[in-house]
């Protein structure tokens, strides 16, 4: 790449084709998901690993669609789209309390480390 062209490289471009390219993921995750639970409802009753490892799989497709989200406001280029001096306004689009931590940081500032919470989860 010539130095032109990288000069002409926008934060707020990559971004958005982040944005969407997260999206697409978070929209396969879904059809993976729908055919997993059409498979398990067809079949006998599971047990508690299935139905978790069922919820990391939801939680993973909310995640990207937060991410998915963040990145397009992040790529907005007027001020009104992104309010810095209220991160709870970018909050407030999110689903996910593990993604919002993302932007609004912890209750010591800083970004946790746990997984999702039973309540984060919108299970099927």
């Amino acid at each position: 790449m010539t130095n032109s062209a990288q000069s002409t490289l926008l934060l707020s471009d990559v971004l958005y084709r982040l944005s969407v390219h997260i999206d697409k993921l978070a929209g396969q995750v879904f059809e993976v998901e729908s055919t997993i639970g059409k498979f398990i409802s067809s079949e006998a009753p599971t047990d508690a690993t299935t139905i978790l490892d069922l919820q990391s799989l939801d939680f993973l497709r909310q995640s990207f669609e937060d991410l998915s989200m963040l990145n397009l406001l992040l790529s907005q280029k007027t001020e009104f789209a992104v309010d810095f001096s209220s991160p709870e306004v970018i909050a407030k689009k999110l689903k996910l309390q593990a993604t919002k931590v993302l932007i609004v940081g912890d209750e010591d500032g800083g970004c946790r480390k746990d997984q999702a919470r039973p309540d984060d989860i919108d299970f099927f």
